[in-house]
C-alpha cells in the first residue's frame, strides 16, 4: 500500500509538470495554485497578483479561465492541476 502511494503522489507530480509546460506553451503562468483551498481573502490577493502576472508577460488575464465550464476532462483543461 506504501508503494502505490508513493508511486501515485509521483504520478500526480509528473502530470502537473506535464501541465505547466502545457500552460507555458499557451503563454499562461506555468504554476497556478487552487484557490479553493484558500480563505476569501487569500484568494483575493491571489487574483490580483496573477492579473499582474499576465499583464506582465502580455497575456489578457480574461482569457484565464475561459474553458472552465467547458465538458473537459483533466488531461483536456489546461488550467487543471493535482492537489497532491
Amino acid at each position: 500500500m506504501f508503494l502505490l502511494v508513493v508511486g501515485m503522489g509521483q504520478y500526480l507530480k509528473l502530470l502537473n509538470r506535464r501541465q505547466e509546460a502545457r500552460r507555458v506553451a499557451m503563454g499562461l503562468p506555468a504554476n497556478i495554485k487552487d484557490i479553493s483551498l484558500m480563505s476569501v481573502a487569500e484568494a483575493d490577493k491571489y487574483r490580483i497578483e496573477l492579473e499582474q502576472m499576465m499583464r506582465a508577460s502580455g497575456v489578457d488575464a480574461g482569457h484565464f479561465n475561459d474553458q472552465a465550464f467547458d465538458d473537459l476532462t483533466d488531461f483536456e483543461n489546461p488550467s487543471f492541476m493535482y492537489v497532491i
